[in-house]
């Protein structure tokens, strides 16, 4: 076989890890120990991504909080300590805000550590949380065919706030200094997220 590994953690699976001397980046040829993934929402289809907004024509639905602040705090703070990465999966502009709250708290102590603060997605963030996320060096996974495949969604949902959709956004965010990662969606043609990507 020619598959190499770089394996995440559940947040249930935290605790063992660390019982294990799991560390992020460490492994082998084969087989990379990497960040222990966590979610701050849901999606935008299903109308459970978290906003500071309601969804349109939806009064009293801001979405979900998946994890709530205090144990989202705790498995971030938890994970850092213990020299794990942290990935964190947010879609909506509430749940991106939270995020960088949580990671504003510990973006020393990881840089301390050598790891990586890492946000899935970034689909939607306040202009203000863009500055935050370039000041603080977290790194937005952003998907790019995820620009071309929710934008109608995300005109339907959101309508014309702010934070429609942060990949539009994303050569202002190169500009002043992000870190990007663009990743092609799970089961997405590759030829389709290449022409995302241009």
């Amino acid at each position: 076989l020619r598959i190499r590994v770089h394996k995440l953690l559940r947040d249930d699976e935290l605790e063992g890890a660390i019982s294990d001397g799991w560390r992020s980046y460490t492994g082998d040829d084969w087989l990379t120990r990497g960040a222990v993934k966590l979610f701050s929402d849901g999606a935008l289809g299903p109308h459970t991504a978290h906003l500071h907004e309601d969804f349109e024509g939806e009064p009293g639905n801001t979405g979900i909080a998946v994890t709530d602040d205090a144990e989202l705090r705790a498995l971030t703070r938890r994970a850092v300590d213990a020299g794990i990465a942290v990935a964190v999966h947010a879609i909506g502009d509430r749940a991106n805000t939270r995020v960088l709250d949580v990671f504003e708290e510990v973006a020393d102590d990881a840089r301390a550590a050598g790891v990586q603060l890492r946000i899935e997605h970034a689909q939607h963030l306040k202009p203000r949380d863009l500055d935050r996320l370039v000041e603080l060096g977290i790194v937005a996974s952003m998907q790019p065919t995820h620009c071309t495949s929710d934008y109608p969604l995300s005109v339907q949902l959101l309508g014309a706030r702010d934070s429609r959709l942060t990949q539009q956004l994303a050569p202002l965010l190169q500009e002043r200094g992000g870190h990007i990662i663009g990743l092609s969606s799970i089961g997405a043609d590759m030829t389709f997220s290449e022409y995302a990507c241009i």
